[in-house]
């Protein structure tokens, strides 16, 4: 091999090398949403417990973000986890994690997400039975609606008849 042919194979290789680094280095960015989306994978094939861990490691990455934070995205997955857990049973971690997605609505002003937060905080104390808690709950939820019920889409509209529902079946 004449000197031109090593340098040639010498960048080759050391190009080679370079691209597998960078392929595998992810950014905290990139692993909040590859999380996410697998915790939402093994949350619709019921997988409840991969869920969450994948839903955490979101979390965990958020963190490092700093002030490039989605704090409604974090607050979404809490929401998630809440319901994972409620579905196994585990009515005490789900509560948990909405009360760190109500804290999270309520600093951002995020009030549409705040009545889901107050909903879903209701639905989860009437799971376990306490309904001293869970009928407030949907209560505050329903206020917050007020003056909303003609601007608000389908999916909102949704979300009052659920309240509603849940509040009739207790």
């Amino acid at each position: 091999m004449n000197n031109f042919g090593i340098k040639s194979f010498f960048l080759l290789t050391l190009l080679a090398v370079m691209t597998l680094i960078l392929f595998q280095c992810t950014t905290p960015s990139i692993l909040v949403t590859r999380e996410q989306q697998k915790g939402d994978y093994y949350n619709n094939q019921n997988q409840y417990e991969e869920a969450i861990r994948h839903y955490q490691n979101s979390l965990d990455a958020g963190e490092k973000l700093g002030s490039l934070r989605n704090l409604d995205m974090e607050a979404d997955i809490c929401r998630k986890i809440a319901t994972a857990y409620a579905f196994q049973g585990k009515f005490d971690n789900a509560l948990k994690y909405v009360a760190k997605a109500l804290v999270s609505d309520s600093v951002h002003n995020n009030r549409l997400e705040g009545i889901e937060d107050y909903r879903l905080l209701g639905k989860l104390n009437l799971y376990k039975g306490d309904f001293q808690s869970g009928i407030p709950n949907l209560e505050h939820a329903l206020d917050l609606n007020k003056g909303m019920e003609s601007s608000l889409k389908g999916l909102n509209k949704q979300s009052i008849a659920d309240t509603y529902l849940s509040l009739a079946q207790v």
